[in-house]
């Protein structure tokens, strides 16, 4: 379709509409974190038995582009017993 056909058949809030869309598409190649999520997800997910499957995220697959917030000492300290514990408790369940 020409630029002028699109400018003739195409409202301006309907081009606006699908260049919204493109934007979030999941296909859309700046996504690939999600597609790479994705794939991940659905590994990892064949190897989980029923009841972790419940518990298991797409979101737990993806990229973090938050910036961290800094922790002081204390928050550290308690931050990496936290993980400590988690790992341990998945290290018992598992055997």
């Amino acid at each position: 379709m020409s630029v002028a056909r699109a400018q003739q058949e195409v409202s301006s809030s309907e081009f606006a509409e699908w260049i919204a869309y493109e934007g979030i598409s999941p296909s859309h190649p700046e996504r690939g974190d999600l597609y790479v999520a994705q794939i991940c997800f659905w590994i990892h997910r064949q190897y989980l038995s029923k009841s972790d499957q419940k518990k298991q995220k797409l979101q737990d697959y993806m990229f973090d582009f938050e910036p961290k917030k800094e922790l002081n000492d204390k928050e550290q300290h308690q931050e990496n017993v936290t993980q400590l514990l988690s790992y341990l408790g998945r290290i018992d369940k598992d055997g």
